[in-house]
């Protein structure tokens, strides 16, 4: 189920809606609340630091927000 709500807007996540649908929508808003990086930057930068510290080895980033980009390359850097 990890994977299932990771992608997609917050307001409408096409992912985490089935998983709703599915009976699952308090796992799912839960699961993109512990993966999302979205906030205030103090709040990314820990929730990058904890994406470090996983298996993870790539992580995208999409947004249409040129900030948001330069915030992130920022924090990675």
């Amino acid at each position: 189920m990890g994977t299932c709500c990771g992608t997609g807007h917050a307001a409408r996540n096409f992912h985490a809606d089935l998983m709703a649908r599915m009976g699952y929508g308090a796992e799912a808003r839960r699961i993109q609340e512990l993966i999302s990086l979205v906030g205030p930057r103090e709040r990314v930068a820990e929730r990058l630091e904890l994406w470090r510290r996983g298996p993870v080895t790539d992580l995208p980033a999409l947004s249409p927000d040129p900030h948001s980009l330069r915030v992130l390359a920022e924090l990675n850097s």
